[in-house]
């Protein structure tokens, strides 16, 4: 999941709070057949938002896929830049492995900062005009 835990159930509850006859469906869709919105329809949407914004990946249209593999890309780059910023606290600690400190050492709370934090860095980078 893209967006987190904490996410999914806030939607879940706002859905669900919204309507007592609620599918089940993360992206209900009272003209659509099915009762959700496909992907289809989210294909289309994103590629007319980069249309609008005149975004083009070698003279094509981007696809939602282009997106989340850059989100994943960027995301390993992120876990790869924490883990060399504990090198050298797992290096102090007798440790030749940053991962130990990653998992031992910070709660999943700290690592969910420090990775969120890159990840901000990353993203600005990419999206500044």
């Amino acid at each position: 999941m893209i967006y987190g835990r904490e996410t999914l159930t806030d939607r879940i509850d706002a859905l669900g709070a919204r309507d007592r006859e609620w599918s089940g469906y993360l992206f209900p869709s009272a003209q659509s057949e099915s009762g959700h919105v496909v992907g289809e329809t989210i294909q289309a949407r994103f590629q007319r938002i980069a249309d609008r914004a005149g975004v083009r990946v070698r003279g094509e249209l981007p696809t939602s896929k282009m997106g989340r593999r850059f989100w994943y890309t960027t995301y390993l780059v992120s876990q790869k830049e924490l883990l060399a910023s504990l090198d050298v606290i797992a290096a102090e600690q007798g440790s030749s492995d940053a991962s130990v400190v990653l998992k031992n050492y910070l709660s999943e709370a700290e690592r969910r900062e420090h990775r969120r934090e890159i990840m901000r860095e990353q993203l600005a980078e990419a999206f500044e005009e």
